[in-house]
């Protein structure tokens, strides 16, 4: 079976704040268990390149001695919106983990620029917090009445398979009918892709309440997951985002569960047709 994140590299945007600290060693520790490379990479302007160079190049060495993880560094001139989606597909990267500082620090680097960033890049994200990397015995994804949902779940499936975890699915509660059918269809499709590969899963009912986020965020905690997974639509205007999406919400969460952000492009880099038939 083809693997995605196994034996690939992970690449990490260092700011140099403590966020972006805690998301090397999320991804350290991640890297670890799928047997992975680290590259650390830095946006800087022309006037503190050589400053970063050396800065950067030294964190690497440090987390390479502390975790036993082959860790490199680069730094590239630019803007972080290009550059950090660029530089993970010039270096083949299979995963970017990006911290953020979540509601509070929207205004910082990395914090509401996260999903601006994400939308520009075709690579998948782990999106993390402060909160420290722990095992996955539990993934929460959200189900949706979108066809693209279901590309979603050969990237959860690894990961659940590396650590035995179960799969919870949260269906979204919609009001037309046509629509709820497909959410439907859509959680059958799902549940039945995990048990045909035995995976651990099971079936949410939405709640009552019409806020979907603080439902997902509820979900998460309610099932002790430690990953919650969504699809980011790269064409949503940016604007939406900054009003406060449903995407931008979940992974600014306030209880700091890092986000797996799968974007509808990424999907296309991958081959499914050996895991999946029908879509």
């Amino acid at each position: 079976m083809q693997q995605i994140f196994h034996d690939k590299l992970i690449m990490i945007p260092i700011d140099f704040t403590p966020i972006t600290d805690n998301a090397l060693s999320y991804a350290s520790s991640f890297a670890k268990i799928f047997n992975n490379k680290l590259l650390l990479m830095h946006v800087a302007e022309k006037s503190k390149f050589a400053e970063a160079d050396s800065k950067l190049a030294e964190k690497a060495i440090n987390n390479q001695n502390l975790f036993g993880v082959e860790t490199t560094s680069t730094v590239v001139e630019g803007n972080i919106f290009d550059h950090i989606g660029q530089t993970a597909i010039e270096t083949a990267a299979a995963l970017v983990v990006m911290g953020t500082h979540g509601i509070k620090g929207a205004q910082r680097l990395m914090g509401s620029h996260a999903i601006k960033v994400i939308t520009h890049s075709t690579v998948p994200f782990i999106v993390t917090q402060s909160r420290p990397f722990e095992e996955i015995k539990n993934i929460l994804i959200p189900v949706d009445f979108s066809m693209e949902i279901k590309q979603v779940l050969i990237f959860a499936m690894e990961i659940a398979e590396q650590f035995d975890a179960t799969i919870h699915l949260l269906s979204r509660p919609v009001s037309d009918e046509w629509l709820l059918k497909k959410v439907k269809l859509n959680l059958q499709y799902a549940k039945d892709f995990f048990e045909e590969n035995n995976v651990n899963v099971t079936v949410i009912d939405s709640f009552t309440g019409k806020d979907f986020q603080k439902e997902t965020v509820n979900a998460a905690v309610a099932t002790a997951s430690s990953l919650i997974v969504i699809l980011i639509d790269p064409d949503q205007g940016l604007v939406d985002y900054m009003m406060g999406s449903y995407e931008q919400k979940v992974i600014a969460n306030e209880v700091g569960i890092p986000v797996m952000c799968i974007n509808m492009k990424s999907i296309k880099s991958v081959s499914y047709s050996a895991f999946m038939t029908g879509l």
